[in-house]
């Protein structure tokens, strides 16, 4: 008969050697040289690509002959329509025009039931010539309501009042 001594392994030792052999198969894999990482581009899914932004806008429409004399009336609506959606205004002018309401040029207004937004913006009454532009921009407050900007621009057709 024959009879060898076996050597038993503890549990130790085997986690040892387990580790051991795990962290050689790690260093052979190693590349000698790093690489500059690669940069790969692709296209989203569908469902991806329209998790973005839930609305769009779209800004009234432009007024080429408005009266600076009475308040310019600035609308956005948001598709599809949702009442409580923020939208941010940012008013800029022509050198010279003053805004006398709102008191901000940049601000926020909710959109209504029908999804509009409206801001009425005030001119000096005599601070403005022909062809002088109010513009107000509009976008999204949050970014996760919706994407895009728009503009409406208000050219005057008249000087002083």
């Amino acid at each position: 008969m024959d009879n060898k001594a076996s050597k038993e392994i503890s549990r130790r030792d085997a986690i040892k050697i387990l580790g051991a052999a795990i962290g050689a198969v790690a260093l052979a894999n190693i590349p000698s040289k790093w690489n500059t990482p690669e940069l790969a581009a692709g296209v989203l899914p569908a469902h991806a690509q329209t998790s973005v932004g839930a609305h769009t806008l779209t800004p009234g429409p432009d007024e080429p002959a408005a009266n600076f004399c009475f308040p310019l009336n600035s609308t956005v609506t948001i598709t599809p329509p949702t009442p409580g959606i923020l939208m941010r205004y940012v008013i800029t002018t022509s050198p010279g025009v003053i805004i006398t309401s709102p008191a901000a040029l940049t601000g926020t207004v909710p959109t209504d039931g029908s999804g509009i937004a409206s801001l009425d913006v005030m001119v000096d009454t005599f601070a403005f010539k022909v062809d002088d532009t109010v513009t107000v921009t509009w976008t999204f407050d949050n970014p996760t309501d919706g994407s895009g900007s728009g503009a409406q621009v208000f050219t005057s057709v008249g000087g002083g009042c």
